[in-house]
């Protein structure tokens, strides 16, 4: 799973409101706990999480490939910001 550029990077934390000089380290902590998955919530409800952490935790335990877990939750976040702009 690749890391994703800077300019994705910006527009997935822009994204979930956060509009700073600097943005948050995508590592299980910034993502999981402190920033990304508490807006997710906000934003599509405690039914919209449990899919997308249904999602994360399945390709994580059971992915064919050792996958990094802050990056396989970045990027099913990122297809979700992907999918609104529709």
């Amino acid at each position: 799973m690749n890391k994703p550029t800077e300019a994705r990077t910006k527009k997935f934390w822009e994204w979930l409101g956060y509009r700073f000089f600097t943005y948050p380290v995508l590592d299980l902590n910034s993502l999981f706990i402190e920033y990304a998955v508490p807006r997710f919530r906000l934003k599509y409800g405690g039914e919209a999480l449990y899919e997308l952490l249904l999602q994360w935790v399945l390709e994580v335990a059971l992915g064919k490939d050792k996958v990094d877990p802050a990056l396989a939750l970045f990027w099913l976040l990122d297809k979700v910001r992907e999918e609104d702009k529709k």
